[in-house]
């Protein structure tokens, strides 16, 4: 491709995955009545927050046309990314037992999603680092 407009497209498709996994592809775990809610609860919240960021940036990466600009978006969704990642494995955690849902379908689904993307952005940032240095050589 010569513009690389769609590297948009996947972190879109991320994003809009890692929002709907915690809540209907791989459900964290219930809450029942009278119960306080667990860790694994506000660890799906968080990480559809952040999969509508991350959708948010894709977009911006898609409707970008400076290379500039764009390399900028990629690297901030790198980061989010990355804290994204953090958030079920270090910030706010899961479930104590691994058997419960959280553990078994949303944590390993987020981070293969989150994985995938951050890829992503990986690539687009070394596309577009490179494209921005050889217009600058060829000036």
């Amino acid at each position: 491709m010569k513009n690389f407009l769609a590297w948009g497209l996947p972190l879109m498709a991320a994003g809009l995955l890692l929002a709907a996994i915690p809540t209907t592809i791989l459900p964290v775990c219930d809450i029942r009545d009278g119960m306080a809610p667990m860790r694994c609860h506000w660890t799906g919240r968080a990480l559809s927050g952040y999969g509508c960021a991350i959708f948010v940036l894709g977009a911006l990466l898609f409707l970008g046309r400076n290379a500039g600009f764009r390399l900028g978006v990629a690297a901030a969704a790198l980061v989010v990314c990355i804290s994204a990642a953090l958030v079920p494995t270090h910030f706010i955690g899961t479930c104590r037992s691994p058997e419960m849902p959280c553990n078994t379908g949303t944590l390993p689904g987020a981070l293969v999603v989150l994985s995938l993307a951050g890829l992503v952005c990986l690539l687009s940032i070394f596309v577009l680092k490179r494209r921005i240095t050889e217009v600058r050589t060829s000036q």
